[in-house]
Formats: structure tokens, sequence, C-alpha cells
């Protein structure tokens, strides 16, 4: 008991052993070391490139307007697009290298782009000819129909 204070016993642990290490969970998904090619380890490169001032990490609206606009190049979405910057800006304000392993390892849990379906020009002009045709032998159809 300590002096002026009212008499209050002494609070124990129960069931803990005192000095026990504390145990970690392990993450749900396991962070996958990003591969050079990775679409978001080349965003995260272009934005530590883009952030200005060391410990700032200040990105200006038309650098984050760029970042995005590559991102959606890339396939990434929006939202996965600005976690990965804050990801970058955050580490670069907390004093590690915006590429950290630590870096990499959070931006790994960002959700993968989807492989985006690209048409090829030419399949674009064969339905855009196909459409207008229709649109046309429909007008010569109620033309028909209608006019005589």
């Amino acid at each position: 008991m300590s002096p002026g204070l009212p008499d209050t016993p002494a609070l124990r642990l129960v069931g803990a052993a005192r000095g026990e290490p504390a145990t970690s969970l392990q993450a749900d998904i396991p962070a996958s070391p990003l591969e050079a090619g990775d679409a978001r380890w080349i965003l995260a490169v272009r934005v530590a490139a883009a952030i200005e001032g060391e410990r700032a990490a200040v990105l200006t609206p038309e650098k984050r307007e760029r970042l995005l606009k590559l991102a959606r190049l890339l396939g990434l979405r929006d939202f996965d697009a600005a976690l990965i910057i804050a990801i970058i800006q955050d580490s670069a304000r907390c004093g590690l290298g915006p590429l950290a392993d630590t870096t990499a390892e959070r931006i790994a849990m960002v959700r993968k782009p989807q492989p985006a379906s690209r048409d090829e020009p030419w399949q674009w002009f064969i339905r855009s000819a196909c459409v207008s045709a229709l649109g046309a032998l429909g007008a010569v159809f109620l033309v028909r129909l209608f006019g005589g």
C-alpha cells in the first residue's frame, strides 16, 4: 500500500505468466513480394518519384491526377491507387524509404488489378459497321412500312 492512498488491495494477474512475450497474429492474406512488372509497384515507384519534400511528402493535385490516370491505364481502381499513394506518403512521412521492404509488404496487400479485356481497333470498326447497317436496315423497313 502506498502512503496517503486509501487501503486498496494490489492488483494481480490471474492466469498469465509475467514476462511472457506477446504473440503476433498472422495476417489473413500473406503479403507476397512484388515483382518489378506489378502494376501496384509501378505506380508506387512513380508516386515516390513525384512526391516533393522528403518528410513532408507533398503531392500536387496535378501530379496526383496524372498518377490516377496512370493507375487506371494499369488496371487499378481509383480507390486502390489512392491507397498506394497514401502508403507511399505515410512511409516517407515516417522516415522510412518510400520504397522500403515494409512499404512493399503494405502495397502487396492492395488488391491486384483486374485484367482488362482490350479490344483491337478493328473490332470496334466491325461493331460500328454492324450497328450502322442495322440502323439503316431498320430505317428502310420503317419507310416501307409507313411511307408506302
